[in-house]
């Protein structure tokens, strides 16, 4: 725990160093790291930083990244509404170049943070009706949990 909440208080301060992939897989290491380990406490800041910073600069992130945030914080407690209404808007133009896991994520992450918009949620449905069979069972009972 003292190294991840280094990391964390460390990345924190420089949150505007990484790139949107970059970012995106560190909130998703410490969300894992979190889930497995009772989530280090340190790691709060970072998260909070990351979600100023990715609302401030949201047209900069793909839909992988944003649906990967959207896991993070969901699976990290983070539940910033700010933050999932801003991904929600953003990922509504990109729903074409998500891939089924991707879908599959955004949903439960945001069902799970109990957060529901209506809009990403319909385009996310009607792409995952034509690409059905590209889907595996557990991405469908994701999409259909969330």
């Amino acid at each position: 725990k003292p190294l991840v909440n280094k990391v964390a208080a460390l990345a924190a301060t420089r949150i505007s160093c990484f790139k949107p992939f970059e970012l995106s897989t560190l909130l998703w290491a410490l969300a894992k790291l979190g889930a497995m380990d009772n989530a280090p406490s340190g790691t709060r800041p970072v998260f909070h930083a990351a979600a100023a910073h990715i609302t401030r600069h949201i047209e900069c992130f793909s839909f992988r990244c944003l649906a990967t945030t959207a896991w993070a914080f969901a699976t990290s407690k983070h539940h910033n509404a700010r933050l999932f209404r801003t991904i929600a808007a953003s990922m509504t133009s990109m729903v074409r170049s998500a891939n089924p896991q991707e879908m599959a994520n955004t949903t439960w992450a945001f069902a799970t943070a109990n957060l529901h918009d209506d809009h990403l949620f319909t385009q996310l449905a009607q792409q995952a009706v034509r690409r059905l069979d590209e889907f595996k069972a557990q991405e469908l009972s994701n999409m259909l949990w969330g």
